[in-house]
């Protein structure tokens, strides 16, 4: 299966997701993207996310297109807009679509990125269990 990780700049939350996703996922491919892609992966997610022992730092940023919504198996968001923006503007289906519910950390302190990396790895390791739970 092929998820995709879907944030507003592809700088902070979804870079971290897929990371955090590639580290539990045996089996499945990991992607992401932003609706309006900033310029680089933010210093402080690299930082929480070199905490945690993965390496992210002077990833661009992926600006997200059709094709990627299409290939994916699932995409996961952060927030309720952005999965609207991926209904509206991108036409994917509702049941393609999990909303992760992860506040942007965007212009936060180290903290808040820890805290939203933690977040991540929590939601995705539900997100890979029920993933799991469908399969069985």
């Amino acid at each position: 299966m092929h998820l995709l990780f879907v944030c507003t700049g592809n700088t902070c939350r979804s870079p971290m997701a897929e990371a955090i996703c590639r580290r539990l996922a045996a089996g499945h491919t990991a992607g992401s993207a932003g609706l309006f892609a900033g310029d680089a992966v933010s210093p402080h997610a690299a930082a929480a996310m070199a905490e945690w022992g993965e390496n992210i730092s002077g990833r661009a940023a992926v600006q997200l297109t059709e094709g990627m919504c299409g290939d994916a198996d699932l995409i996961a968001v952060m927030s309720e807009g952005h999965a609207a923006i991926l209904r509206e503007q991108y036409h994917v289906p509702e049941e393609k679509i999990r909303i992760l519910g992860i506040p942007d950390p965007f212009g936060g302190d180290m903290e808040t990125y820890r805290t939203a990396r933690n977040s991540l790895i929590i939601a995705i390791q539900k997100l890979l269990s029920d993933i799991q739970l469908q399969s069985d």
